[in-house]
């Protein structure tokens, strides 16, 4: 019985030189395969992130400029509408014709 043990461990070392995976060596190349396989994951992720937020940015700042240029249009064309209205004297035609008409009078016809 002795010599079969000794037989069973000369036969695994000699396995294991050969190129027989241990239960060891197996796990380590699992672990480290499914290490590679999140990491393949994780650029993937990072790589989408990076897009998405080069898209929301993106839509931030025409945003920012679509609002900034109908702020300035709002603005532009209402203070246009004013000036005239403030820079423009009373009309002639209303103190001339106030001044042209006759003035009222009441006559008493009897």
């Amino acid at each position: 019985m002795r010599e079969v043990f000794q037989w069973d461990h000369y036969r695994s070392i000699t396995e294991r030189l050969d190129g027989v995976a241990g239960k060891q060596e197996r796990q380590r190349k699992l672990a480290r395969e499914r290490y590679e396989r999140r990491q393949v994951r994780e650029a993937d992720r990072q790589r989408r992130a990076r897009k998405m937020a080069q898209w929301v940015s993106g839509a931030a700042v025409l945003l920012v400029l679509a609002g900034i240029v109908t702020f300035t249009v709002v603005h532009l064309t209402s203070n246009a509408s004013a000036i005239p209205k403030a820079k423009t004297a009373p009309s002639l035609a209303a103190s001339e014709s106030a001044t042209l008409s006759p003035p009222p009078t009441s006559a008493v016809t009897s």
